[in-house]
């Protein structure tokens, strides 16, 4: 039995991997793949009445998280648990007959109403199927007249007029109310909306998000939303969180992560956003790189690859974004960057001219706005690579280029051993967990501790305190 003091929705240690399952074959000779880890522990819990956004770049795992929420998926690992005024669901451990009620109050809404509509099913048939599965209403009449009134309901009016219809006679707008309608028919406590208006076009998404909003104080429903539309995540979500491979990064109030996010990723998902007015001045996202894969993420954060304000160790001499050129140096050294790699013939240029190319090509932080690049400081003259305004500390360069030196002989090996224990970063070994970053806000970074965040990348910098 829920209490009043229950979240409707709790979720503890969520995981969902693909690709888990390895043959005899692939055991005996090695060759398995790593897992896709599309949901990698996310915890969090959603109150009843609210409406929570999921953002992130695709393949953040959004989806998937929904589809787990209603049971599409199976978890690999973790606990998800409906508290509902009369009975608790752990949904990693439903009878038959829990799972038939669960699946009466708990419902989805699909992005493409092109493709989650049968085409060979009448617009009845379609909405009606929830309520012949869930064995709602004894007769065909009273089953038909709930339709009616839920076609209504989502602006289909008058619902008779629609019961004969086919998918493809209908407008894009008038399919996805027609799958809210399907939803909606059973009376669900909780909706998972995947990007519901994604696929319409503009002139008519604002009718269907008031459409839902209408719904949800008719129904009395609670909501996930799924986005990577940050305004619309604005205007429907009072709750949102931040998706990056898998991890939950940022939590909290919708407002306040928009108004003033506090994940350095978070931060460079609102900066990438378009401004209408060309005449403003905004701020560019300084993020490098391209998503890792989610078959093999990095160790720690996530996203310190990427991040503009990845923690130096302690005794670090030079600026934080020196130290983010010799992490990307080292990151490029252990990934493979070899001479091949470049615009060079090492047979007829001098070592230390291939030598100052590996340099240029190695700390240089690639993508980003010209602003942040300073690409003139790494420029090829006859001097070779000038990295005199770098803030690189002397012995840090001594290492990166003796780890030049051995890449330039061909032996990669001999590189890697030498840079790989150099430049460590708490963000690279420590995996932080959801933390306070403000009075109401959650972030999954290490530049917090008790809601206070660490000095930036002014002057040099020092290692933070322990968590």
């Amino acid at each position: 039995m829920a209490t009043a003091d229950d979240p409707l929705v709790e979720v503890e240690g969520l995981k969902k991997w693909f690709d888990t399952s390895e043959g005899v074959v692939e055991r005996l000779l090695g060759t398995g793949t790593d897992p896709v880890r599309a949901v990698d522990g996310a915890s969090f819990g959603i109150e009843r009445g609210d409406v929570m956004g999921v953002a992130g770049e695709s393949g953040c795992g959004k989806t998937t998280l929904g589809k787990l929420l209603v049971k599409l998926y199976d978890p690999t690992e973790g606990s998800i648990r409906f508290h509902f005024d009369d009975a608790t669901f752990d949904v990693t451990d439903m009878t038959r007959e829990e799972e038939t009620e669960f699946r009466q109050r708990v419902q989805m809404i699909f992005q493409d109403p092109f493709e989650s509509l049968n085409p060979r099913m009448t617009v009845y048939d379609t909405v009606s199927e929830p309520l012949r599965i869930n064995e709602m209403y004894d007769s065909y009449q009273e089953r038909r007249d709930r339709v009616v009134e839920t076609l209504n309901d989502v602006g289909l009016a008058p619902g008779d007029a629609y019961l004969d219809s086919f998918p493809q006679e209908l407008s894009g707008g008038e399919r996805q109310r027609v799958a809210i309608a399907r939803a909606m028919v059973v009376d669900p406590d909780f909706v998972v909306c995947d990007e519901p208006v994604s696929m319409l076009d503009v002139s008519i998404r604002a009718g269907v998000l008031n459409l839902m909003k209408d719904l949800q104080d008719e129904y009395g429903l609670t909501y996930l939303f799924i986005s990577h539309d940050l305004s619309l995540i604005r205007y429907m979500c009072n709750k949102t969180a931040i998706m990056y491979l898998g991890d939950m990064i940022e939590y909290g109030p919708t407002g306040e992560i928009v108004d003033d996010p506090k994940h350095p990723y978070s931060e460079a998902l609102f900066d990438a956003v378009p401004v209408a007015d060309p005449t403003r001045d905004r701020k560019r996202a300084n993020v490098t790189g391209d998503i890792p894969s989610p078959r093999n993420p990095p160790s720690g954060c996530k996203f310190h690859t990427r991040c503009a304000e990845i923690i130096p160790p302690e005794g670090w001499q030079g600026s934080q974004n020196a130290f983010r050129r010799v992490s990307t140096f080292k990151r490029r050294v252990l990934n493979g960057l070899s001479v091949e790699d470049l615009d060079v013939d090492p047979g007829a240029e001098p070592d230390d001219r291939v030598r100052d190319r590996l340099l240029s090509e190695g700390l240089t932080l690639d993508q980003l706005p010209e602003e942040y690049r300073h690409e003139s400081e790494l420029g090829m003259g006859e001097g070779g690579v000038d990295v005199s305004a770098l803030e690189i500390p002397n012995d840090a360069m001594a290492t990166i280029e003796e780890t030049a030196d051995h890449l330039v002989t061909g032996d990669a090996e001999a590189a890697a051993d030498r840079i790989r224990s150099e430049f460590v970063s708490q963000c690279e070994t420590d995996r932080p967990d959801l933390r306070s970053a403000s009075r109401s806000v959650e972030a999954a970074c290490h530049l917090y501790t008790e809601g206070d965040r660490r000095p930036p990348e002014d002057g040099p910098a020092s290692a933070p305190a322990d968590d």
